[in-house]
């Protein structure tokens, strides 16, 4: 189920690049997806994401508790015993759900998406993640002290992982871009820059820059 939503997700995303074209009179925006038209083209891809999401959630969550152990088990198993998800593809879902949230311009469901993930998982892996779409999230809405608040959040999270430091300089220079405040925009696309791999996209955020 989660194989076919990521699917329609990707499809989507492919449907953007492909037909939203760039006027490069003026300075590109960071992410192709914040054109107003890109929500509705896009809808019914992301629909069917958001279905089977649902279905992989209302079908295989696992919230019942192990049976408890005699004398309570070791650290780690109490640990496992402690959560209220036993099912690793629920946090991944309600990801995926916010992402066609999302890219529909339906920003405020994707917020409350972002936002449960944060409160539920919060030593899960899909927390950074999903920290970062809702800095972008806030920006889409011109939030932008809220998106300011979770910026501040993880610049003081000393385990945020190191595979993720691009995503979250280019979600912070577009939240700097859509204030207009070049000068910062420009420190976080340098960051960018340096940690992006593939040519294309890496030519993208040097021509913003320029």
């Amino acid at each position: 189920i989660y194989f076919n939503a990521n699917e329609s997700v990707k499809k989507g995303v492919q449907t953007i690049e492909e037909r939203i074209d760039d006027d490069f009179t003026r300075i590109l925006p960071i992410y192709k997806s914040s054109t107003p038209s890109a929500g509705e083209m896009v809808k019914s891809d992301m629909d069917n994401a958001v279905v089977k999401c649902s279905k992989l959630i209302e079908i295989h969550s696992i919230t019942k508790k192990p049976k408890r152990k005699a004398g309570g088990g070791s650290r780690k198993y109490q640990e496992f015993a402690s959560q209220e998800e036993f099912n690793k593809w629920v946090d991944d879902s309600y990801l995926l759900m916010g992402k066609a949230y999302f890219y529909q311009h339906n920003f405020m469901a994707a917020i409350d998406n972002f936002g449960y993930i944060i409160r539920k998982y919060p030593d899960g892996e899909t927390k950074n993640e999903a920290q970062i779409w809702l800095i972008r999230s806030y920006a889409e809405l011109d939030r932008f002290t809220e998106a300011s608040e979770v910026i501040q959040a993880v610049q003081n999270d000393d385990k945020f992982p190191k595979d993720l430091e691009k995503d979250l300089a280019v979600a912070t220079a577009d939240y700097y871009m859509k204030q207009q405040n070049y000068e910062e925009a420009i420190k976080f696309l340098d960051i960018a820059i340096k940690k992006t791999v593939f040519k294309r996209n890496k030519a993208r955020l040097k021509y913003i820059e320029a």
